[in-house]
């Protein structure tokens, strides 16, 4: 009995806070985004900003002040786009919040909630937080506290692109030694001059794949207004950036050619945003069939209005991918900091579900939400607005559906014919595409907690 009255309470309260468009009513929101403005992860040779440097800003790899900054200013620009649809006040059973096993994307997704509750017109002393007031102890202030979900890094095939997959590796290693796209950037005269260029400056050759290393350092110290090294120039960097951007945009599988008999275009992406995807259909198919039902398996999804994936630049570039609309969205490279991606759940009064997309650029106040529904492959690019059949979405996610990733990624068999012209791994120069140590979750895992929660 207690069940059903808090199921009806449930789904009251979804009736009277709704976003409808004519005959159509929103049912769901997903959004996954970026983490923020954030220090570099590793050195060059020769970096005259050491460890102890950034040790004094937080550490290597950690969100800076500016980038908690910008999923305030994120978190309350969903809030106001969807605050109809959001409840007023946090629930937890209305808001799910999920985020790869990372400081800055952990970070990031509680500024993010702050940006959404705790701006001093959605909390509650008392029912939010405690009260403090007499006492010597203190709570910040309209700071609303929200479970922020995790798993394993290195396990993390949802929100973490280069997950240990042992799979991914040998398809790009593979790729990277014969595929024609990989080649022609590898033996560009503009490659090779820059790699000569790097080696004569800071004393080391880069793989074309390993470029992001320095590219990452150099952006980030420069965006920071650092002094740069004799050797550097903005022209330097602009041709570090466009070399990079293509390789990145080769490893989501992006314009590469079938290579016999095997379709990179498909298993890259497969392995590093299919899971993501398929999760993201898996919400919006429960939660359409579990609609006016009070069983247990649905009292979760029925109270569920939004799911937010904390995660990074090549998670947000690989689900686009997987979409068809990485090229048209982020034409070159990856995803600026706080940009994300919010795929919405519609239903008309028939029952037929329909889907929308959109994409945030990036911090800013200039930057908005752009449809790019349009842009998804199988959706009508010739309007600017319109509603998309589910259908189409689910066709995607079939097309880069992992099923058990965790299995997957143990599976070579795909390269059993091709082993002849595969090497051991060398750890000097193992690509970007994967790292990690062991592999527990998959969707399905996913699913089954989902439906014990």
């Amino acid at each position: 009995m207690l069940i059903r009255i808090i199921t009806l309470t449930i789904l009251l309260n979804i009736v009277f806070s709704q976003i409808t468009d004519g005959d159509k009513t929103l049912i769901l929101v997903q959004s996954v985004w970026r983490h923020g403005d954030r220090n570099p992860t590793d050195p060059y040779p020769g970096d005259a900003y050491d460890k102890t440097f950034w040790d004094a800003r937080g550490g290597y790899g950690e969100l800076t002040t500016r980038g908690m900054a910008m999923h305030v200013k994120l978190g309350a620009k969903i809030k106001k786009r969807y605050n109809q649809h959001l409840p007023q006040y946090y629930n937890a059973a209305e808001i799910y919040v999920r985020s790869t096993d990372v400081n800055r994307t952990i970070i990031s997704a509680m500024s993010n909630m702050i940006g959404m509750y705790a701006q001093g017109d959605s909390d509650r002393v008392n029912r939010d937080y405690p009260d403090f007031t007499g006492t010597p102890y203190k709570w910040p202030s309209n700071f609303v506290p929200i479970a922020v979900h995790t798993v394993d890094d290195n396990t993390d095939h949802l929100g973490n692109a280069n997950a240990y997959c042992p799979r991914q590796d040998a398809l790009w290693k593979y790729c990277y030694q014969n595929c024609p796209e990989v080649k022609k950037i590898i033996d560009d005269p503009a490659t090779q001059n820059l790699i000569a260029y790097i080696n004569q400056s800071i004393g080391i050759t880069y793989r074309v794949d390993e470029l992001w290393k320095l590219h990452d350092v150099t952006f980030i110290e420069n965006d920071n207004n650092l002094k740069m090294p004799t050797w550097w120039s903005q022209s330097f960097q602009d041709n570090l950036t466009d070399i990079n951007d293509r390789v990145e945009d080769l490893q989501d599988g992006l314009n590469l050619q079938a290579l016999n008999g095997i379709n990179f275009a498909v298993e890259l992406p497969k392995l590093r945003a299919g899971a993501l995807t398929n999760d993201m259909r898996m919400h919006m198919d429960i939660k359409l069939s579990c609609a006016g039902k009070t069983t247990r398996n649905c009292s979760w999804i029925n109270g569920l209005k939004y799911y937010a994936y904390s995660a990074h630049d090549e998670t947000i570039a690989s689900f686009l991918a997987t979409l068809g609309a990485k090229d048209d969205v982020v034409p070159h490279g990856y995803p600026l900091y706080s940009s994300a991606a919010v795929v919405e759940l519609w239903q008309d009064k028939q029952g037929k579900a329909y889907f929308k997309v959109f994409y945030h650029q990036g911090d800013g106040d200039l930057y908005d939400f752009d449809e790019i529904t349009k842009y998804v492959t199988g959706c009508d690019r010739s309007m600017n607005s319109q509603y998309c059949s589910l259908d189409v979405f689910e066709k995607r996610a079939d097309l880069y559906n992992p099923g058990d990733a965790a299995k997957l990624c143990q599976d070579l068999s795909i390269l059993d014919f091709l082993s002849s012209s595969a090497n051991p791994t060398n750890p000097s120069t193992t690509p970007k595409v994967s790292r990690g140590y062991f592999d527990l979750f998959s969707i399905t895992f996913t699913l089954l907690m989902a439906l014990i929660r």
